[in-house]
This record gives structure tokens, C-alpha cells and sequence, in this order.
């Protein structure tokens, strides 16, 4: 599930257990499960590059990746101002 970290435990034949071994909350105690977080950078994507990311055509191609690349500008524009 969103904000928990889950295994699954493989079992007999095709059974299985999903255990929740955590969950996030903000310092405050609350979760965010429910309501999510608003980003503070937003990622403009097409539907074609949401659709390749989904399908896993983009895997292991981090430098195509518009999420990591957006964070990269922001990341070097940040350090710059230091």
C-alpha cells in the first residue's frame, strides 16, 4: 500500500501473506495514505511518456526519465545560488 512498506511471503501452491512491516507519518503523526502530498515541483509529461514510463519501456534509462531529470535542473540550480 501507499505509505507502508509491504512484503509478501510467499506460501504453499499460489498463496501468500502481505505483511505491513511500517508506516510513514509526518512529524506531526499524521498519514498521508488518504489525502497524498502536494509536490513542490511539478513534472509537465505527455500521455505518450506516462504511458511508456507505465509500460516499462523506459527502464534503465535514467537520463530519459522526466522525473529524475526535472529534479537534476532543480538540484543544480539550488547549489548554484550557494
Amino acid at each position: 500500500g501507499k505509505w507502508s512498506v509491504q512484503s509478501i511471503l510467499p506460501g504453499r501452491g499460489e498463496t501468500g501473506l502481505r505483511l505491513t512491516t511500517a508506516k510513514f507519518y509526518s512529524p506531526s503523526g499524521n498519514t498521508y495514505g488518504k489525502i497524498g502530498v502536494e509536490p513542490d515541483v511539478l513534472v509537465e509529461t505527455t500521455t505518450e511518456q506516462q504511458l511508456a514510463a507505465y509500460r516499462g519501456k523506459k527502464r534503465g534509462q535514467i537520463d530519459r526519465d522526466q522525473d529524475i531529470t526535472k529534479g537534476l535542473e532543480v538540484l543544480r540550480k539550488q547549489l548554484a545560488k550557494r
